[in-house]
């Protein structure tokens, strides 16, 4: 399983850090995205 957490704080803080460390524990690959590098598309054509 894999899961991102958006933050814009880079370094990220030790509460981010120690988070990704808890989810990696039990097996979750986890990594801190910034939130400012992410494109969101949204095509609603139909509706």
């Amino acid at each position: 399983m894999k899961g991102w957490i958006f933050t814009t704080q880079f370094p990220i803080s030790y509460e981010t850090d120690r988070l990704i460390r808890c989810f990696e524990d039990i097996g979750i690959d986890c990594q801190a995205i910034d939130l400012n590098d992410v494109d969101i598309f949204v095509h609603r054509e139909g509706y």
